[in-house]
């Protein structure tokens, strides 16, 4: 029973203001995110989307291609979160807020990047169709279209960020919309 007195006090001692335990917690909670990252990223290089890949279609695999990468990235990025919850991080400034909105943000970004991967995906489908018709004008736009969606879909971003960071957007997306009309 001693060594439960002794380890008890040992992990109540203090590293720069935070408790041993408090570290070793949030250390455990990164190599938990990393493990099922790593165990994620196996599944579906190793069993999934191999056997996606014997189906009759490819929109399957190709969507669990796409979406691979980014989700064990968020695994990831939720392994980092539980280890910042556990540090007791400075109030003033406040650290832990400003921790937060970063992986918030960091977690947009891997949304847009799964929804990015997801367009190119879907135009290669459309690209397949356009390219059995004889009208070549949609084989011509499938770019444009590629990158208006794109460009779009990046404005979303930009705003999701600036809200994320603590920003009214609403009275900017009102200014463009009330610009948009001016224009119209």
């Amino acid at each position: 029973m001693e060594w439960k007195l002794h380890l008890s006090v040992w992990l109540q001692k203090e590293i720069v203001g935070i408790a041993l335990w408090q570290i070793l917690t949030a250390v455990v909670f990164i190599i938990i995110g990393f493990s099922f990252k790593k165990i994620s990223d196996h599944i579906f290089e190793k069993h999934l989307i191999p056997f996606l890949k014997k189906t009759r279609t490819d929109i399957d695999h190709l969507f669990f291609e796409a979406l691979s990468k980014p989700l064990g990235f968020i695994i990831l990025l939720a392994g980092i979160a539980g280890a910042f919850a556990v540090l007791p991080l400075p109030e003033k400034p406040n650290i832990n807020g400003f921790v937060f909105v970063c992986l918030k943000i960091i977690a947009a970004i891997i949304v847009i990047w799964f929804l990015f991967r997801i367009i190119d995906i879907s135009l290669k489908y459309i690209a397949r169709i356009a390219n059995r018709t004889e009208s070549k004008l949609d084989e011509q736009m499938l770019p444009f279209i590629s990158k208006a969606v794109k460009i779009v879909i990046f404005l979303m971003l930009a705003l999701w960020i600036l809200q994320l960071s603590g920003y009214n957007i609403s009275s900017l997306l009102a200014g463009l919309g009330i610009g948009g009309l001016a224009v119209a």
